[in-house]
């Protein structure tokens, strides 16, 4: 019910009213939410959802509850960690004291470790939430020199970061576009499971649902790109190679709009 109560308020709060249409419009008949959520059975909203009601309490200047909210999200999918940079310098920018940004990651922490913690010693636990993740993380490199690599995707997360670093103020929006062009840089550079590419989505519609409806076409387009590829892209390698090049393709034009 609370999570109701919050999902309300998104709909009201994080766009105006007269969006909720577009948003029944670009999320609710999204095929890929349908197939992530009720065919394969992915989890992946749940993290999502604590994620933006966390950004909608951070951006409305609630930091005690978004902090728990982050700590809810991070503990239910580790790699929402990719997102905590980016809301350091957010709240950096909102020129708060130090002592409350001390205090918003020390109650995300906490929440984090009191509901993980029956689960941290476990082999499983960590070789399934770190050990994957890690190498996942530092599998696409480039050779420059020998022995020497640039690491392609911590490369690009870098450069995410400092480049939201480089504005004297953050809004909302801005926000919400690079937590989209992290999550978006991950399910490119790294071998993507098909349930990844939710975390993207709400923040892709948030966006379409804004703008003129013929930057939409990309939208859609990687809809039908998804399907290809994780369905009918199973058949043979170069059905495979041929629908993710649209997919990233159609993806990328999606995040350049």
């Amino acid at each position: 019910s609370i999570l109701a109560k919050v999902a309300r308020e998104e709909e009201i709060k994080l766009l105006k009213e007269n969006y909720i249409k577009y948003v029944n419009w670009f999320y609710l008949v999204s095929p890929i939410v349908f197939y992530i959520n009720y065919f394969l059975g992915g989890f992946d909203a749940i993290p999502i959802a604590f994620l933006l009601a966390s950004i909608y309490y951070l951006t409305s200047g609630r930091l005690f509850i978004s902090s728990l909210l982050f700590g809810l999200s991070l503990s239910t999918k580790t790699g929402i960690i990719v997102v905590l940079p980016l809301i350091f310098i957010y709240l950096l920018k909102q020129k708060i004291n130090l002592k409350d940004l001390f205090i918003y990651f020390l109650l995300s922490f906490f929440v984090y470790f009191l509901l993980s913690l029956p689960f941290l010693f476990s082999v499983g636990f960590l070789k399934l939430a770190i050990t994957s993740s890690k190498t996942s993380f530092f599998i696409l490199n480039l050779n420059v020199l020998e022995g020497v690599r640039i690491l392609v995707l911590p490369a690009v997360y870098t450069i995410l970061v400092l480049y939201l670093f480089s504005f004297n103020r953050i809004n909302k929006d801005m926000l919400l576009m690079l937590i989209a062009f992290v999550f978006t840089s991950l399910v490119i550079l790294i071998p993507p499971l098909p349930n990844w590419y939710y975390w993207l989505l709400p923040f892709l519609v948030y966006f379409f649902v804004k703008q003129k409806k013929n930057y939409s076409v990309s939208y859609w387009a990687f809809n039908v790109f998804y399907f290809s590829y994780f369905i009918i892209g199973k058949t043979s390698e170069l059905l495979a190679s041929i629908f993710f090049t649209l997919l990233v393709s159609s993806l990328v034009l999606s995040v350049y709009w």
